[in-house]
This record gives structure tokens, C-alpha cells and sequence, in this order.
């Protein structure tokens, strides 16, 4: 740490004691949260994205039913065969294939052991994803041998706009899989101007041909929106817009780009914040490119002088993600990335290097979505690691400064469930989100439990720490009237996170809300009370909120 930092640091305290005392304006925040709380903010909504993306894939897809191309008598006679032999298995798991082939029939072969033969194998290629397959039996030698034959995929009748070689890539004289299906008809459908449907045509020679139609609604869509959702040293009064771009160079890619700004006029206080994400799938593959930039300008005016603090951040990244596993209920899949991002925070003109990372990391992950009798569970671990790479800070051997080399583990775990109440429903959403690290971690690696997705109810109020966790649920339930739903909503949360070196800090809140939605309408308005308890805050440390938000889409 700088000589100036220390001074800086020094002067902080000082003028938080005499903005205290004097009444005249809330003290600075020690570090401002606008850039993690916008790195927060599209984590959490790419999150969400690819969530519904995979539920309602789930949801939509129906396991086929494979009927066997051979059904023989239900006899239990002896065939003139001694033996029995079944090839073509190569495509089970070996667990799978051993299964047949401990129930091949031997000595007294009769037609209904070959009838059961036949449905379990029926049944285990279909638990492994193919649906179509046939039974092709030759004899000699009094030796019967069954030679299992999956349809292949012969064409793909492509009427979409999309590339069928990124959504099925090597498909063609492949055994059609219905995971494999369903995994492109996924890619295919998170592009949300397009509904992508498939059918299945058999040939005379055993195999399928697929054909695909698209209910196209337009390559650009997006929305723009009012909200609260400002800090007040810096607004509150916020527009926000989004724009998401299908297909942008044909390759089923998607381009998203979203923009916030505070509306006041006074050029002294601001926040303003931008970024983008694009991703290209291949089969089960899908590559990312992410980046965000923000910046920000407070300004205090006490008895004898006006105090500046601003700052500017920018991040960048690269993602890596395959589907491992997947079926009819769940989907399973890892991923890496690789993000630089630097923050720069300046008070009164002089760089602040305690809040001024440059980080360089790398994290890989799983992550779960799985439909349990209608209900919903989505669960993400991660591991991530501070690197020295790309110009990022370096661990010093007598550095004070938070740990750059830092190593953290952070899982998050949610759970939905709905039940009928008379003519409605009523949803129940859970979230359990947590992290740790033995490190002292940089302001953009903390957790924060009074973020805005997190702990409800605090606007200026930030608990951060290296580890903690907290709980949000929610219950809501919907209420068409015409062509509008209208979503009461009550809210209660949880959470605790803690520094090293420091005491735990906790943060507990009740909320009530609602949103309605009319296409291309939706508003939100929710009313919020927490309390929080950390040393330093009084007992009477009670925040209310009320937030509003507007959004259009087009």
C-alpha cells in the first residue's frame, strides 16, 4: 500500500467522523459496489436465462417409446436353437449391456424368453436415448444370433434460418439419440425470437430423416425500462434497456447487450454502467464472450468543502461450457471461463489502491437442472482462482492489500414447487446461495448479502465479506383478469458473511410485493423492511425500502 493510500485512508475516517457529527450528508460508502453489483447482476441474469431455458426444455420434452421390430409368439416351448448370441450393443453403457447379456436365453430357448429379451433391450437402448432400433435375427449351426441395429439419421430437412451443423453437428449417419435432439432443439429455442419444432420421418430402410420448422418472430427483440434501483449518492432514478440479437452472423449465435444510467441532470453525481454477452453453440457445446464497463462520480459538499469520489471498471471474459448428461429429467454440465477485470477507484482525484483490483481469473463449475414430480431444482458449484496472468495484480510477500492469487468456492442452490389453492396457484420459490475462501478477497470477489438479489430491503447498507451466505424465498401466486396477470408476492430473507479478522455480519428482512404483466408490459412495485446487525451499527439499525420498476418490451 501507497503512503498516499494510507493518508487517504486516514482522511476517509476522519471525514466520516465529521460528516457524522455535523449532520451535513451520509458518509461516502468505503468501497463503491457498482462494479460488483454489475457483475452480479449479469451472472445472475444469464443465470436465470439458462435456468428457464433448461426447465422449459425439460418441460417440453416426452421420452418416445420404442416399440421392438421383433415380437415374437409368446410360446414357452423349446425353439430348435441351442444357443443364442446378441450383437450390436456397443452403444449401451457397460452396466446396461451386461444386463442383456446376462438374460440371453440358453439351453431351452422358448418364444417368450425371446419376447422378454426383446423388450429389455428395447428398454435399454431407450433409457440410453434411442428410440428406434431393430432386431435383425440370422441363424447357423442351430445358433441364433440377434444383431441390434439403431436408426440412423439420414438427412436433416432444415427450414429454419439457423445452422443445423452448430445445432447438430456430426449428426447425419449418426444413431439417432433423443438427447441429442432435445439438446438442439434447446440450443435452438433460448433464442427467444424463435420456436423451433422437429419431426421424425422413418425410410423404408430402418432410418430417420429430421425435419425442422421455425415460428419466427423477429431477430431483434429487447426492452426498456424505469426503475429506483439507484444508490442515493449516486441517483436512485435509473432507465435501463436491453437488446438481444438472433443469428447475428447465422450460426443460431445470439448477441446481448444491455445499458443503465441514472436520469438526473447534475453532472456531479452519477452512475452509468454498460455490457454485453454473446454466445455460440456447437451440439453440446456452447462458447461465450462476455465484458461490462461501468462508471460513477459522487460528491459530498460539507461546512468548508465539497468531497469527490469517482471511479471507473471494466471486466472481460471468456466461457467454455458442455452438457455432460442429460434426459428427460435433468441436465447436467461444466464449464470453465477466464475473466480479466480491473476497477479503479479515485477519492479527490488520487487513486485509492485498497479499492482498485486488477484481477485476472479462472473458475470452473457444474451446474444442475433437474424436474423432480413437477418441481424444479437448479444447483451451480464453482471454484475460482485469482491468477498473476494478463497484467493482474501480484501477491506481495508483505502486502496488505487483499489477496489477488485468491482462491474461493461458492455454490448456489435453488428449489421450486407449486401447488393448487382453489381456482390458483401458488409458487413457492427457494434460493440458498453461498461462498467461501480463506483469503481476504478483493471488493469484487466478496459476497454481498444486502445485495439487491439477495437479502431484500437495503439500498445504501452493504454487508460484504470473504465468506458467508444467505436465503431468499418467496411465495407467489398468479391471478389472470383479462389478458393482464397480476402476481401478489411475499417475501422473507436471511444472511450472514464475515471478513477475516473481522465479526460476523447479519442481515434479516419481510417483503410485499406485486407484478403485473400485459404484454409488452410489466411493472413491479414492492415494499421492504430488514434489519441488519454488524458491530458498529446501532440497535436501531432498521432500512425500509420501496422499489418500483416499469419495463416495456419490443
Amino acid at each position: 500500500m501507497t503512503m498516499n493510500s494510507m493518508r487517504l485512508i486516514g482522511t476517509g475516517v476522519l471525514l466520516g467522523a465529521a460528516l457524522r457529527s455535523a449532520h451535513a450528508a451520509p458518509p461516502l460508502p468505503e468501497i463503491d459496489q457498482t462494479p460488483r453489483q454489475q457483475w452480479q447482476d449479469m451472472q445472475d441474469r444469464w443465470r436465470t436465462q439458462q435456468q428457464e431455458s433448461r426447465r422449459k426444455s425439460l418441460q417440453e420434452s416426452s421420452p418416445a417409446v420404442a416399440e421392438p421390430m421383433l415380437a415374437p409368439e409368446q410360446g414357452t416351448a423349446c425353439l430348435p436353437w441351442q444357443t443364442m448370441r446378441v450383437q450390436g450393443l456397443d452403444l449401451l453403457s457397460e452396466a446396461r449391456r451386461n444386463a442383456v447379456l446376462a438374460a440371453v436365453p440358453s439351453g431351452c430357448i422358448t418364444a417368450r424368453g425371446l419376447g422378454e429379451l426383446s423388450r429389455l433391450i428395447t428398454d435399454m437402448f431407450l433409457q440410453e436415448g434411442y428410440f428406434r432400433i431393430d432386431l435383425d435375427p440370422s441363424q447357423a449351426d442351430r445358433q441364433l444370433t440377434w444383431t441390434v441395429r439403431p436408426a440412423k439419421v439420414t438427412a436433416i430437412r432444415n427450414s429454419t434460418a439457423l445452422s443445423s451443423g452448430n445445432l447438430f453437428p456430426g449428426l447425419i449417419g449418426k444413431p439417432v439419440n433423443v438427447h441429442d435432439l432435445d439438446e438442439g432443439l434447446e440450443q435452438a429455442n433460448r433464442l427467444g425470437g424463435h420456436h423451433v419444432t422437429m419431426d421424425v420421418y422413418p425410410d423404408e430402410q430402418g432410418n430417420v430423416a429430421i425435419a425442422l420448422t421455425d415460428e419466427a418472430q423477429g431477430a431483434v427483440h429487447g426492452s426498456i425500462g424505469w426503475n429506483d434501483f439507484g444508490q442515493d449518492s449516486t441517483g436512485r432514478a435509473q432507465v435501463d434497456a436491453q437488446l438481444s440479437v438472433d443469428n447475428l452472423v447465422g450460426l443460431a449465435d445470439n448477441l446481448g447487450v444491455n445499458a443503465a444510467s441514472t436520469i438526473h441532470t447534475d453532472s456531479s453525481h452519477y452512475s452509468r454502467n454498460a455490457g454485453f454477452f454473446y454466445s455460440i453453440p456447437y451440439g453440446y457445446w456452447t462458447f461465450s464472450a462476455l465484458g461490462g464497463a461501468s462508471v460513477y462520480r459522487t460528491q459530498t459538499q460539507l461546512i468548508y468543502n465539497t468531497v469527490r469520489q469517482d471511479g471507473d471498471s471494466w471486466f472481460a471474459g471468456l466461457r467454455a461450457e458442455y452438457v455432460f448428461s442429460r434426459d428427460a429429467a435433468h441436465i447436467s454440465s461444466i464449464y470453465g471461463q477466464l475473466t480479466r477485470a480491473a476497477v479503479k477507484s479515485r477519492f479527490m482525484g488520487t487513486t485509492l489502491d485498497i479499492q482498485s483490483p486488477s484481477l485476472a481469473t479462472f473458475s470452473i463449475g457444474l451446474n444442475h437442472t433437474a424436474l423432480l414430480g413437477g418441481n424444479a431444482l437448479g444447483a451451480n458449484v464453482e471454484y475460482k482462482q485469482g491468477l498473476h496472468w494478463l497484467g493482474a495484480d501480484k501477491d506481495g510477500p508483505e502486502s496488505d492489500l487483499p489477496a489477488a492469487q485468491f482462491k474461493k468456492l461458492a455454490a448456489s442452490f435453488s428449489w421450486s414447487h407449486a401447488y393448487r389453492l382453489g381456482a390458483h396457484t401458488v409458487r413457492f420459490d427457494h434460493v440458498l446461495v453461498g461462498q467461501y475462501s480463506a483469503d481476504s478477497l478483493p471488493s469484487l470477489e466478496q459476497i454481498g448479502v444486502t445485495d439487491r438479489s439477495a437479502v431484500r430491503g437495503f439500498r445504501d447498507l452493504y454487508l460484504t465479506g470473504d465468506y458467508g451466505y444467505y436465503l431468499r424465498q418467496t411465495v407467489t401466486s398468479p391471478w389472470p383478469v383479462g389478458n393482464s396477470v397480476f402476481s401478489p408476492y411475499l417475501g422473507i430473507d436471511a444472511g450472514r458473511t464475515r471478513q477475516h479478522g473481522g465479526q460476523w455480519q447479519s442481515a434479516v428482512s419481510g417483503s410485499v410485493g406485486i407484478t403485473f404483466d400485459r404484454k409488452p408490459w410489466s411493472a413491479n412495485i414492492a415494499l421492504s423492511r430488514g434489519k441488519a446487525f454488524a458491530q458498529g451499527i446501532g440497535s436501531d439499525a432498521w432500512d425500509t425500502e420501496c422499489m418500483a420498476q416499469v419495463r416495456a418490451f419490443f
